[in-house]
């Protein structure tokens, strides 16, 4: 994050030390976060702080040279590639290196591509397709930090060029009223998309733009002589207030960036309106609180790194590794500050020497990452049985049972399409629901193709799409559920089965917490055909079972699978290579996550009389539940069962499907 843009020299009337102690405040709670510190769940809001400073500095630079009429495009792109591009680049080139060492192949695939992602200032759009930035798996991602980066950089983009189009193009329209206008936009943007893709309002610049716009209208009215006055100190002592405030109602669970994000915002502008002046700005003004904020960027760039490399390697944090990881966080800060970060910033031109070596480090950089994306993430680093371990869970299902594709052009192109085991034009039962009823489907269906009434199983699946009659989940990146949904009921209908077997991710639509794996916040289920009328999933389970035994269809429910707080094949090869420990699941964690949805399976089998299968009572037992077995993961990811883990339930799930589906001897 470029947190000290266009700092000004010390001892110039232009420089506000207070602004540097804000960017220490923002720091510090940002490691108070990421360091998952008491009370301090709410740090990242930190990064809302830093976007308000940058449009302040950014826009203020600008106003002044526009209006002395030397607006420059390629001066100021300079100064950005000076200050940000060579502490990136050192920073990238160490976390590949160190992930060389203690990355797997696919996690150095992925860090090798959010690399060139962070190069090249795009790593919060590669983010948003990747990852939740609440995602408890999201910490072994080196650079995932580097999102804001690429927030502040498409603003630094876009920015100079509105100034430079209202200087020489748009003369009669005001450049206060361009910035009005997208901020505006920006915030009502923010607020629509904030509840309907909370993860684009996250990342995407869009939703963002508006925090630095209001550091920009700050910039205006001080340029116009606006002040408080006699009255500063008090507006900064409100500001500060408003951040303590946003700290303590704020935390991972709250929708942000919404309406919630105005606290923290609106703090960091009262404070930077004040002027210097009271006595927030003197304690922002202490030399320590300047030292820190001065060197704000780099400790924003080395401390993800060292979090994410230590939880990958140690497991669960201790007070002797906080303590540790911060030593280590300020020598590398104060390291890449006095011989990258202040050397090559003094660079005056694209021609002066200092750029060779700013080329240079960028070069390496993105040569680094590029040959450890097109090498595969270096595989031969692995031991033999790290190997094999992967290759374990990459070949199990050229050894399932085959399951042939339904034809039907309309079906949607994905992992578990539509399609059928055992004799064709025969189906017995139906296997449905989202991507977890595909990924014990092969092995579900080899256990009731051994029964004597049995010759065909369908498969019938759409991930994050849960077959549930007349209901949707409100889901932006699946808005045709409704559509497969349809032809899932007419394919299942058409096909005359004796019963279905239901399985989906339920906490996904029951829970009121965070998935502990990808981190998503659970969904809403709207009706079909009223968007805005809201169902749960006792209803919507209810009316499915009823609809299909209205049509002679019986239904059994397979209940939730244990959700890990990390990717388990990644963690499992980790311990065979290196020893790195594989973190105990415990059964109380399953339980917080899924309490709603085993009520709801409960409610729904009182209700209905059907039977329900539940996985977690193979997988746990009272105190834990089991990621891998004999060194080979249980798990695909860190919620979808592989071929080895759906081996192991699914005899339970056949013992109560043979209560649900009493064998019938004799032709159907």
């Amino acid at each position: 994050m470029d947190v000290t843009a266009s700092m000004r020299p010390t001892g110039t009337s232009l420089y506000r030390p207070d602004i540097d102690g804000l960017r220490a405040v923002s720091i510090l709670v940002i490691l108070a976060c990421h360091l998952q510190l008491p009370g301090s769940s709410g740090g990242f809001i930190g990064v809302d702080t830093f976007f308000v400073i940058s449009g302040y500095v950014i826009h203020q630079g600008l106003l002044r040279d526009s209006s002395q009429g030397r607006l420059s495009l390629g001066t100021f792109y300079w100064r950005r590639v000076r200050r940000i591009i060579p502490s990136l680049s050192v920073t990238v080139i160490a976390s590949l290196v160190a992930g060389a060492f203690f990355l797997t192949p696919s996690q150095l695939i992925q860090t090798s591509d959010s690399s060139l992602a962070a190069l090249f200032f795009y790593s919060n759009i590669f983010f948003n397709d990747t990852l939740g930035y609440f995602a408890p798996e999201a910490r072994t991602m080196p650079l995932l930090h580097t999102w804001s980066l690429g927030v502040e950089e498409q603003f630094y983009i876009v920015v100079p060029l509105l100034f430079w189009i209202a200087a020489l193009r748009m003369k009669r329209v005001p450049i206060s009223s361009i910035i009005i206008a997208v901020t505006l936009t920006s915030f009502v943007w923010c607020q629509v998309e904030s509840q309907v893709a909370p993860q684009k309002a996250f990342y995407l610049p869009m939703s963002r733009l508006w925090e630095l716009g209001v550091g920009g209208l700050v910039a205006i009215a001080e340029q116009r002589g606006y002040s408080f006055g006699r009255w500063s100190g008090f507006a900064g002592l409100i500001g500060a207030l408003l951040i303590a405030l946003s700290l303590v109602v704020i935390d991972d669970n709250t929708v942000f960036p919404g309406i919630a994000a105005c606290l923290p915002i609106a703090g960091t502008a009262l404070i930077i309106v004040a002027g210097g002046r009271g006595v927030v700005a003197a304690v922002l003004s202490h030399r320590a609180a300047t030292f820190i904020g001065k060197r704000s960027y780099t400790l924003y760039l080395v401390h993800w790194p060292v979090i994410s490399f230590w939880t990958t390697m140690a497991g669960p944090i201790t007070l002797a590794d906080t303590v540790l990881m911060l030593l280590l966080m300020a020598a590398s800060c104060l390291a890449l500050s006095e011989f990258v970060e202040i050397p090559l910033r003094a660079t005056p031109s694209p021609r002066a020497p200092g750029a060779r070596h700013i080329a240079a480090l960028f070069l390496l950089a993105a040569g680094l990452a590029a040959a450890f994306s097109t090498l595969h993430g270096l595989p031969d680093r692995l031991p033999t049985r790290a190997l094999s371990a992967i290759e374990d869970l990459r070949t199990s299902d050229a050894h399932q049972l085959a399951c042939i594709p339904m034809r039907d052009s309309s079906a949607p192109k994905e992992k578990w399409p539509p399609c059928h085991f055992g004799a064709a034009g025969i189906t017995d039962f139906v296997i449905a629901g989202d991507s977890h009823a595909g990924a014990i489907a092969a092995e579900l269906a080899r256990a009731l193709l051994e029964r004597p009434d049995t010759k065909g199983v369908t498969l019938v699946s759409s991930k994050g799409c849960p077959l549930l009659f007349g209901v949707v989940a409100e889901n932006a990146k699946h808005d045709d559920c409704a559509r497969r949904n349809d032809l899932a009921f007419r394919q299942i209908i058409s096909r005359h089965p004796r019963g279905v077997l239901l399985a989906a991710r339920w906490a996904a639509m029951a829970s009121t917490e965070r998935a502990p794996g990808d981190g998503k916040m659970p969904t809403r289920l709207v009706a079909q055909t009223d968007a805005q009328r809201q169902v749960t999933l006792t209803e919507a389970l209810i009316g499915t079972v009823t609809y299909f035994q209205s049509r002679g269809i019986q239904v059994m429910l397979i209940g939730p699978v244990p959700e890990i707080d990390f990717d388990v094949p990644d963690a499992l090869t980790r311990n065979l290579w290196y020893g790195a420990p594989i973190r105990s699941t415990l059964k109380s964690d399953f339980l917080r996550r899924q309490r709603e949805a085993l009520k709801t399976l409960e409610a729904v089998a009182a209700s209905t009389g059907i039977s329900v299968a539940y996985p977690d009572r193979i997988l746990c037992d009272d105190m834990q539940c089991r990621t891998v077995m004999q060194h080979r993961s249980l798990y695909e990811d860190d919620d979808h069962l592989s071929q080895l883990g759906s081996r192991v339930v699914v005899p339970s799930v056949v013992e109560v499907a043979g209560r649900a589906f009493p064998a019938r001897m004799g032709p159907r």
